[in-house]
């Protein structure tokens, strides 16, 4: 298959009607989530487990998680810890130096996946859902335009703060931010790389990621959680 015809997002489809039943479950995520003052947390980040359905993490503020059939929506990690200044445990460590001031979303799944075979715990258009609408409660609690940019002077401390934000997307892709930040699989040496919902569909023998594929998805997957937001307002 040549590059230029492959869809990096396969089935999924951001202008779809919302599934009521997974607004349901966002409407619950949202009203357990604690109040945290305006403006501490500005930046949603998007990323998988690359573990087993049914394992959660305390890196991520929260997991859309998939257990004994169920797909679930997961508080694992007080946000509050991730708002500047406002408790002093550690942050939800999610994203290389972009933790303060920015909230992590995770889709279980993809334990052992590489680019060509996505594995026996695949991402699915089903669990997108689950992600994208669990991303949208935690932007509605806190205030985050899932369609905005980072406005000018916000900074994040972090390994390397602070480190300017200004004009980038308030909800990115662990594989925008890798791309953004030197370590996209692919484009780097450094195995310690990232590709997470760079595509959302394994891809066909002979075609490699590109930053176009990345900017597809991440421009997608916020547009869904701006659907689920919209519904949940």
């Amino acid at each position: 298959m040549n590059v230029m015809s492959f869809n990096p997002l396969g089935k999924f489809d951001p202008s779809a009607a919302v599934d009521a039943a997974v607004v349901a479950k966002a409407k619950a995520v949202l009203t357990s989530l604690p109040a945290v003052p305006a403006g501490l947390l500005t930046r949603l980040y998007l990323h998988w487990t690359v573990a087993p359905f049914g394992c959660t993490f305390g890196d991520y503020n929260g997991e859309a998680d998939f257990e004994k059939g169920i797909w679930q929506m997961i508080v694992t990690h007080d946000p509050r810890d991730n708002a500047p200044g406002l408790t002093h445990n550690p942050e939800a460590s999610h994203t290389w130096h972009r933790n303060t001031g920015a909230v992590g979303v995770s889709i279980a799944g993809m334990n052992g996946a590489t680019q060509h075979d996505f594995g026996p715990d695949a991402v699915t258009v089903t669990g997108l859902e689950h992600l994208c609408a669990c991303a949208a409660a935690f932007a509605t609690a806190y205030g985050i335009d899932a369609l905005g940019t980072v406005q000018t002077g916000t900074t994040h401390q972090g390994d390397n703060g602070p480190v300017n934000t200004a004009g980038e997307h308030t909800i990115l892709t662990h594989a925008e931010c890798a791309s953004i930040d030197g370590y996209l699989c692919g484009y780097t040496s450094d195995p310690d790389c990232r590709w997470d919902l760079g595509s959302l569909v394994a891809l066909p023998s002979g075609v490699s990621l590109t930053k176009d594929m990345v900017s597809r998805c991440g421009d997608a997957l916020r547009q869904r959680v701006h659907a689920y937001k919209a519904a949940l307002t």
